[in-house]
C-alpha cells in the first residue's frame, strides 16, 4: 500500500477521536488540578459527557430509537482535522466553568457540567471548524 495513503486514511478515521480526547483529557484535567477529585466526582464527569452525548443525538437524530445508516462517505477539508478550535474551546470554556462558577457549586455538579460541557461544546465547534474550513476553501478556488 502507499504510505501516502496509508497515512492520509489513518488521519481521516482517527481525527474525531484525537481531538476528543485531547478536549476530554484537557478538561478533565484541570478539573482534577483545581479541586480534590473522589471517584464520585469522576462518575459525574463522565456521566455528564453521556448526558452531552445523548443531547446531541437527540438533535441530530430527532428520535434516539430509529434506526439509521450512516455509510457515507464524507469528503472534508485537510485542515478541519486539526480541531484546533474543538479540541482547544472546549478546554478553554472548561477553564472558564471551573474558575468562574466551579467555587459556587458542588464538585459533583461541577463534574457534570464539565463532563456536558465536554460532549457538547466538543461537537459543536467540531462542526462550527468543518463550516469555517470548507468556506476558507471555497474562496481559495474562487
Amino acid at each position: 500500500m502507499n504510505s501516502l495513503a496509508m497515512l492520509r486514511g489513518n488521519i481521516k478515521s482517527e481525527s474525531e477521536a484525537y481531538g476528543y480526547t485531547l478536549a476530554v483529557w484537557g478538561s478533565g484535567a484541570m478539573l482534577l488540578q483545581s479541586f480534590d477529585i473522589l471517584a464520585i466526582d469522576v462518575v459525574a464527569f463522565v456521566l455528564g459527557g453521556v448526558i452531552g452525548f445523548g443531547v446531541l443525538a437527540a438533535l441530530a437524530f430527532k428520535d434516539v430509537l430509529e434506526r439509521v445508516n450512516l455509510d457515507q462517505d464524507v469528503d472534508l477539508v485537510a485542515g478541519s482535522m486539526i480541531h484546533i478550535l474543538a479540541s482547544l474551546g472546549t478546554v478553554l470554556i472548561s477553564y472558564f466553568l471551573i474558575h468562574n462558577i466551579g467555587r459556587g457549586l458542588e464538585l459533583e455538579l461541577l463534574s457534570l457540567v464539565i463532563g456536558v460541557n465536554t460532549t457538547f461544546t466538543y461537537n459543536i465547534l467540531l462542526l462550527v471548524e468543518e463550516y469555517l474550513t470548507d468556506d476558507v476553501h471555497r474562496m481559495e478556488r474562487e
